[in-house]
């Protein structure tokens, strides 16, 4: 089994999965998926899990640990198959797993579809904070959006921005809806960290930005691209955490 890293104030130290028991609480976990995005944010008595695609998932036993006994929901930042196909394992593992209904629209494609049947409409809010920042309302006045450019974007718990594929062509209407004085501290590149995410004026929207994580296979996909971690070098000298070097990490807040 994989092991996890766990991020605490910048600092990285290995922590064996054995070790995350139900009793850890107030963590964000960005699972190691190779080239996708999953998410899980961990509570006292809720895990909402942000997308659940990717081109493998080891940890079974150690999600189980954590969110079994639990409420468990899930957002869809939008209906790319490596954000959406390994939804058929969190409901294997949660069968009351339901679905945040944020999304402008359900998949179109009857393959995408059956994925997704059986995931009732939460009857409930979070308790953990997500907040839409791109609404469709705002995307139906953008002409010609691509998949891409169409994703949902969650500010979580005021401290973590998920903008799934976003790009850079739509930022500029979502990211005057971060205050200046915000306190998101964690990016989650946008597109796994390709160069058709995270512009200088997204940037610009988190003063108080201290890290970038990246859920993607250089070796395989280029990502996350040479201009990208040059963006955010630039972006007073941040490093680019990738789960491909470091394995799934996890953020105690």
């Amino acid at each position: 089994m994989r092991n996890i890293k766990f991020t605490l104030c910048l600092t990285l130290a290995l922590l064996h999965p054995l070790r995350l028991s139900s009793h850890v609480n107030n963590m964000l976990i960005i699972w190691d998926v190779g080239q996708g995005q999953f998410l899980t944010l961990v509570s006292a008595y809720e895990c909402l899990h942000i997308d659940s695609g990717g081109e493998f998932f080891a940890q079974k036993a150690t999600l189980k640990r954590l969110c079994n006994y639990k409420s468990n929901l899930i957002a869809f930042t939008h209906w790319d198959w490596d954000h959406i196909n390994l939804t058929p394992v969190l409901k294997h593992l949660f069968p009351k797993l339901c679905r945040l209904n944020f999304s402008h629209s359900l998949p179109t494609s009857d393959r995408k579809k059956s994925l997704i049947q059986g995931l009732k409409v939460c009857k409930h809010s979070p308790k953990i904070i997500i907040e839409p920042l791109f609404p469709r309302k705002l995307r139906q006045k953008i002409y010609s959006l691509s998949s891409n450019d169409q994703s949902d974007v969650f500010n979580v718990e005021h401290l973590f921005l998920s903008p799934g594929d976003s790009t850079k062509k739509v930022e500029k209407y979502w990211a005057p809806s971060l205050s200046k004085t915000n306190q998101i501290k964690t990016l989650i590149l946008g597109h796994h960290g390709s160069q058709t995410s995270t512009s200088t004026n997204l940037l610009r929207a988190l003063p108080n930005l201290t890290m970038a994580i990246c859920s993607a296979r250089k070796k395989r996909y280029g990502h996350p691209h040479k201009r990208t971690k040059k963006t955010l070098k630039l972006f007073r000298g941040l490093r680019v955490f990738c789960t491909e070097n470091f394995g799934s990490i996890a953020i105690k807040y």
